[in-house]
């Protein structure tokens, strides 16, 4: 059964998250003095101004598509969960202190109303005139979702988050899976290529088998050159076989309104909607048997000159289940290796092709 939220109320939940994170790592929680000033709607424009994101910002650091994002941050304004202002100090901030909203507005912000729309034993509208064996025991079930969630405050949600990132979260015994370690790690590459010729090679390896093979190379090398480190090898038939990419153009369409035409776009001859600096949304998902459970972020491409475009990777890698967690050191020199490995693969791949 599936018990997860769709991509909207995804996207809802980790802005949310976000935004509480903000705010208690500014103001505090509740019962602090800016807190109580902030909920009042005493607290002074520079203040406010550190607590509220830009758009970008929230692109950025949550890896919402950007083209989603407006309608994402929307949700929370109609809920009254965000407010909005624009301004040098404006951006998108919580409307109150993450203390004193549940995760059930959360939620309802982005699916609606947490209850059965449809009988549970058919497809029709669930009446009371014609009402299934099932029907009082799924109200209750339901009910008992809603207050777990009523009795979970965004700012219980922010502090958990910021505990796994950091590693030192506590995972619940019965979990379908465990809460990993997250790292955030970047690196770059050049290749020698003009930026269309990335583009449409990116795109073309997406999806395909050659992208599994390229990131088997790169886990492998990555594990292989930190077997000290880890104290142990993992078995090579358990690498990452069932491993699976995605690569995603994030971009903003031209304006309408002319513009003068860079050097770079005079260079590279683009007449394509494609902006100068192009973003991908990267996903990689690993397999049980990997040390790593996925891979996101952004890779960045901008354009050095019309011969040459770098590269650049920015994102969090988990870590996968397993009966030997790495501690943070050993799991920052894999991610390291693995990206930078990965990079490398990716630009020669590119460049041969």
């Amino acid at each position: 059964m599936d018990m997860t939220l769709s991509k909207r109320g995804d996207y809802v939940m980790k802005s949310a998250i976000y935004l509480a994170r903000v705010w208690t790592e500014t103001l505090g929680t509740e019962g602090d003095k800016e807190s109580e000033k902030a909920d009042a709607g005493l607290i002074d424009e520079t203040a406010e101004g550190k607590v509220s994101r830009k758009i970008r910002e929230i692109v950025k650091d949550t890896l919402i598509p950007n083209t989603f994002a407006p309608q994402i941050l929307a949700d929370l304004v109609r809920a009254g969960l965000v407010v909005s202002k624009a301004g040098r100090f404006g951006g998108y901030r919580l409307s109150r202190d993450p203390a004193l909203i549940s995760a059930l507005e959360v939620v309802e912000a982005a699916e609606g109303l947490l209850r059965a729309d449809r009988c549970a034993l058919g497809e029709e509208p669930c009446r009371w005139d014609d009402v299934c064996p099932l029907h009082e025991t799924w109200v209750l079930a339901g009910q008992a979702v809603a207050k777990v969630l009523q009795e979970t405050t965004l700012a219980e949600l922010a502090a958990r988050d910021i505990a796994i990132e950091e590693g030192t979260y506590k995972l619940v015994s019965d979990a379908h899976r465990s809460h990993p370690v997250s790292i955030d790690v970047s690196d770059k590459v050049q290749i020698e290529l003009n930026l269309m010729k990335v583009l449409k090679g990116i795109l073309t390896l997406s999806g395909s088998q050659e992208s599994t093979f390229l990131l088997n190379d790169a886990y492998e090398v990555a594990v292989s050159s930190s077997a000290e480190l880890l104290g142990f090898v993992p078995r090579s038939e358990k690498v990452l076989a069932n491993g699976s990419a995605s690569f995603t153009i994030d971009q903003k369409p031209r304006s309408v309104a002319k513009r003068k035409t860079s050097a770079v776009e005079k260079a590279l001859g683009d007449t394509s909607p494609v902006e100068a600096n192009s973003e991908i949304i990267f996903l990689w998902k690993g397999n049980s048997g990997a040390l790593i459970e996925s891979v996101e972020g952004r890779i960045s491409l901008s354009p050095l000159d019309n011969e040459r475009t770098e590269l650049y990777f920015e994102g969090k890698l988990r870590q996968a289940r397993g009966d030997r967690p790495l501690s943070k050191n050993p799991l920052s020199d894999v991610s390291a290796k693995f990206v930078r490995q990965f990079l490398r693969r990716l630009a020669s791949y590119l460049e041969v092709e």
